[in-house]
């Protein structure tokens, strides 16, 4: 479930399809089949917020010798249980179930019809879901927020309320005139009942589970259209306040455009209508009639996107509904992947980027905080299942699978699991099936590395190099793999590279490998000057990227890298891209002693340049442990001071510090480098109590003393027992400048830094068992 903060005091919450299911758990619906509610409801004096009304269930018995019946009620009054025309033998109900004897002993394919009298007044979640009486209107919401199982059609109707079974609905609902009742399905006919009143008659043929069937009654105005899909002419009814009724045009101008662009690429609508349905509360994919919040009528663009993911719960969500609590990323993530497709349909390609990009940056960010850990989209906690792991990550496998299988294959997949198994229930291991039996591509290891894998995997190009020395061109790309949180690695990986020359002549092809490390010959019709890793960001993996054709000096911010880049000159057009890399970087080899490699994230920069062109990198640097922080918040462990750039032009390459100022707080800023180079860039620190303790070094006054210091001249070095082993002067780029031998027995040293400029040293000594450093200044 979504919680979307409007301002400081509107909010609302996007409600998902989760119902706590458990494979293990008997479940009703095992030992019966519901196929038709008829709901008759009395809804004639909405201010004493009391339901009052029947419910007819017809029910085909599953199993031979079936003689009790447990439906689902939650805290209403039962006033009296028929089966046809006779009282029922007897129930008992404890405001959650009713229990009935059956009158005779059912069998298997046996049809009954039994009816339930209620009343009393409805239960609400103590956040959202339920069914409200409501500033003049009532409604339900499908699904609770807080409870569980949230499935909520038990707060108005006695029912099976489990994703499971489904059934057709009939409504007869009675108001008091004005007020009129809204219902999924068809609206068959008025009856005026000669005493103010007014009984609305609603049939809704498919087949949907409990949870998604739906009514609003209050005073509403109808706004109809017709929108012309892809097989026939299909009902558009927006229901609004009376006051409402014009910004429904403003609210609902993309719904044809947005329907369009779903049944392209999912599939024929599989509802009778178009539906939404103005209330004072919540948002639901309830079919065919959408509870949409009164906020969201008179603010159309704030609300586009949430009204576009709940309409594309009629393909992920209503038409397919996910089997258990563990596929409920199938679901939400699908619904909001549709949000992906509306973007590209209407907006395009780079507001679609865009869309993703910030969602995807945000997922590697802070979904482990926010969730609680690293977790797959598959069998995410029940504590988490509203969180960004389901709900952002989600859509990010399904956008990453969409350019695995390239888009003609998967959208013919989706639309065949949606034709093939509409209406019914889906498991992930039944969507991983389907999609592999339709697309003809083994996506067991997809599932495996995406799905099924906590934390996140990341690819890289290691390296290229060119075979032949005339075109076309044999080009050897290598890959390398990575992982985030406690992912492990994946395998038939398909990664997309992009070759680009001197003239910026792009080719991109695919490139496949398993595991760790990986590499192919690639034909490339032109020498490359660089190669490019998923340069249209088409997987999400655990990078953030931009790329900018730049033509102008001043600052070009490079969003969601955390890089901005000052051109200070520049004559002719230059191509820049920026990675974050949300891994590790290679660590510090050799080491220096002291400083530490950031464990968390690193940056490369690629490009092509022409001359002229000059340029400062600015690189970000958080450690909030904030909503606005989370990324350097375990690793800037010291004083801001000690903080580092480090730079390599490239794997294969050692890490070095380079020359920086710091800009910013001792909590947030950049560090900046004066002269920008193509490479990878990372955050060291300057730790000593801490590289003490990982590699076993002893405190420099316990045994090694060096005097004096600073020194202009000779530095003395003292041991405070007998000992043997080497002595290492560093530079703080861990380049080692001596090495003297210290012989058994040996006390003392005299070294003389004649050959070295004036600067900071470091002074280490190992006698093979522990370690001793010292920094010295030569002045």
């Amino acid at each position: 479930m979504k919680k979307i903060i409007i301002s400081p005091l509107v909010f609302f919450i996007i409600v998902s399809s989760y119902s706590q299911v458990n494979s293990e758990k008997s479940l009703h619906s095992d030992s019966l089949d519901v196929l038709n509610y008829t709901i008759v409801l009395d809804l004639t004096n909405l201010s004493s917020a009391e339901l009052k009304g029947h419910t007819t269930l017809q029910i085909a018995s599953k199993v031979d010798n079936l003689n009790l019946v447990t439906l689902d009620l939650l805290r209403l009054n039962v006033d009296s249980i028929f089966f046809g025309s006779d009282h029922a033998p007897g129930f008992s109900y404890n405001d959650t179930l009713i229990n009935t004897t059956t009158p005779v002993l059912y069998n298997t394919g046996d049809i009954f019809e039994m009816t339930v009298y209620y009343h009393g007044s409805p239960y609400v979640d103590s956040i959202l879901g339920g069914f409200y009486f409501m500033s003049g209107y009532a409604f339900n919401i499908g699904q609770f927020l807080n409870n569980r199982p949230v499935c909520a059609a038990k707060a108005w109707f006695p029912c099976v309320d489990d994703l499971i079974d489904r059934a057709s609905y009939e409504y007869l609902i009675t108001t008091s005139k004005p007020n009129i009742a809204v219902c999924g399905g068809n609206l068959e006919n008025t009856i005026d009942n000669g005493n103010g009143t007014t009984t609305f008659h609603w049939v809704m043929n498919e087949k949907i589970p409990a949870y998604l069937a739906s009514v609003a009654a209050g005073k509403y105005a109808h706004v109809s259209d017709t929108y012309v899909g892809i097989e026939r002419l299909i009902p558009i009814d927006i229901y609004t306040y009376p006051e409402d009724s014009l910004a429904a045009f403003d609210a609902f101008s993309n719904i044809k455009s947005i329907a369009s662009a779903y049944e392209n690429n999912f599939g024929p609508y599989g509802w009778n209508k178009i539906g939404f349905v103005e209330t004072p509360e919540g948002t639901c994919e309830h079919a065919s009639n959408i509870p949409y919040l009164d906020y969201c009528m008179n603010n159309s663009i704030a609300c586009e996107e949430y009204m576009a993911h709940e309409f594309g719960h009629h393909w992920f969500g209503d038409l397919i509904t996910f089997e258990t609590d563990n596929d409920f990323w199938i679901n939400e993530g699908g619904a909001t992947f549709a949000n992906y497709v509306y973007k590209e349909s209407l907006y395009g390609m780079e507001a679609e980027k865009l869309y993703i990009r910030d969602m995807h940056r945000e997922v590697l960010r802070l979904a482990h905080i926010d969730d609680g850990g690293y977790f797959p989209v598959y069998g995410v906690p029940s504590e988490a299942l509203f969180g960004k792991t389901i709900y952002d990550k989600g859509p990010t496998v399904f956008h990453t699978l969409r350019n695995y299988l390239g888009d003609d294959l998967f959208f013919d997949a989706m639309k065949d699991v949606f034709e093939l198994h509409g209406y019914s229930d889906i498991s992930t291991v039944e969507l991983r099936d389907y999609m592999s039996a339709s697309s003809g591509v083994d996506l067991t290891d997809f599932f495996d590395a995406w799905v099924f894998n906590p934390g996140h995997i990341h690819f890289s190009i290691d390296s290229f190099n060119v075979l032949s020395s005339s075109a076309p061109y044999n080009v050897e790309v290598f890959m390398r793999q990575k992982t985030k949180g406690p992912a492990g690695l994946g395998n038939s990986n398909r990664v997309e590279v992009t070759f680009m020359n001197e003239q910026w002549n792009e080719f991109a092809t695919t490139v496949m490998f398993d595991g760790e490390t990986g590499s192919q010959i690639v034909e490339v019709p032109f020498l490359p000057k660089i190669v490019v890793c998923d340069k249209e960001e088409k997987a999400c993996d655990a990078t953030t990227d931009f790329y900018k054709t730049i033509k102008t000096t001043g600052l070009k911010n490079f969003e969601t890298t955390y890089v901005v880049i000052d051109v200070t000159g520049i004559i002719d057009s230059a191509f820049i891209r920026v990675e974050h890399n949300w891994v590790a970087p290679d660590p510090i080899d050799p080491a220096i002693p002291g400083l530490f490699i950031s464990d968390y994230r690193y940056w490369k920069i690629d490009g092509i340049l022409t001359a002229g062109f000059n340029a400062r990198g600015k690189f970000y640097y958080n450690k909030n442990s904030s909503s606005a922080g989370y990324l350097d918040n375990t690793f800037i462990n010291n004083d801001i001071d000690s903080l580092v750039l480090l730079y390599r032009p490239g794997a294969g390459n050692s890490w070095e510090i380079i020359d920086f100022i710091r800009a910013g707080s001792s909590y947030t800023g950049y560090l900046i480098s004066d002269t920008l180079m193509f490479g990878e860039y990372a955050l060291g620190i300057w730790n000593w109590d801490q590289w003490m303790g990982a590699y076993n070094f002893e405190k420099k006054n316990d045994f090694m003393k060096v005097y004096p210091n600073p020194s202009s001249g000779d530095f003395n070095i003292e041991f405070a027992g007998e000992t043997s082993g080497e002595l290492f002067i560093y530079d703080l780029n861990g380049r080692i400048l001596e090495k003297i031998k210290v012989e058994e027995g040996q006390k003392h040293i005299e070294w003389s830094p004649d050959t070295i400029e004036k600067g900071t040293y470091l002074v280490h000594f190992n006698d093979g068992k522990k370690g001793f450093v010292q920094k010295v200044v030569v002045e």
